[in-house]
């Protein structure tokens, strides 16, 4: 996750990556874009986060916001759903 009002969270999540990625290789990573409600102090454009999480292979990206609770439950449910597709099973049975 990191702050679409402040574009160095998403540069700082390069470092964030590497140590999970010494834990784990295999776990489905979503990228978050927190702050959605803050159009107007938006410092991260969405392309660019598209970019990183396309280069470093996360499964998708949902932009958020905690305080209007836009996309929370999305998060959840695609987090979830990727989990059952790596475990072999459908989207449909937690639907």
């Amino acid at each position: 996750m990191f702050d679409l009002t402040k574009f160095i969270s998403l540069d700082n999540l390069d470092e964030w990556l590497s140590e999970f990625r010494k834990v784990s290789r295999a776990t489905p990573i979503l990228l978050v874009g927190s702050k959605s409600d803050l159009e107007d102090q938006r410092d991260c454009e969405k392309e660019k986060a598209l970019r990183f999480m396309k280069s470093n292979h996360f499964f998708n990206y949902i932009e958020s916001s905690s305080k209007t609770g836009d996309n929370i439950e999305s998060i959840f449910k695609s987090i979830l759903t990727e989990i059952l597709i790596k475990q072999g099973r459908t989207t449909i049975e937690i639907l």
